[in-house]
């Protein structure tokens, strides 16, 4: 019974569009690391990557902070529904959700900064193009006249 219910466990979690739902704080922390040592005209996209794990893993998280979501054991018997669940306690969210919070809000100045690398690598680019234009054209306009 219990290979059973793996087996469906696994069949719907590799349904889940390549994005695992199960991811830790280290596992995304090391998905944006790769981000960072990635080639700085991939960002963009190595951070959407990122963002659909991320968001899918922040989603998770907050409802296991409001408590809808209890560690699920797989064993030969079904727990009944008269089974008391164990609930978070005030204190337990409170940490649960500060936590979250701290993770955020270094997440998000992480990839400001990556987005702000890209930006200025891209205008750089930008900047060096249009000084060859303008070099190009003055030798155009001097050979002219």
């Amino acid at each position: 019974m219990k290979y059973f219910f793996l087996l469906i466990f696994t069949t719907v979690m590799a349904s889940a569009q390549d994005v695992k739902l199960s991811q830790s704080y280290q596992e995304l922390s090391e998905m944006l690391s790769s981000v960072e040592k990635a080639e700085i005209e991939s960002y963009p996209q190595k951070i959407l990557e990122f963002r659909k794990s991320f968001d899918i893993f922040i989603d998770m998280k907050k409802k296991v902070c409001k408590g809808e979501y209890s560690t699920i054991i797989f064993q030969d018997k079904i727990p009944s529904s008269s089974e008391p669940k164990k609930e978070l306690s005030g204190d337990e969210k409170k940490n649960c959700t500060k936590e979250l919070k701290l993770y955020q809000r270094d997440t998000i100045l992480k990839l400001h900064q990556l987005r702000k690398a890209f930006l200025e690598h891209s205008h750089k680019k930008l900047m060096e193009e249009l000084e060859t234009v303008k070099e190009q054209s003055l030798k155009n306009l001097d050979s002219i006249y």
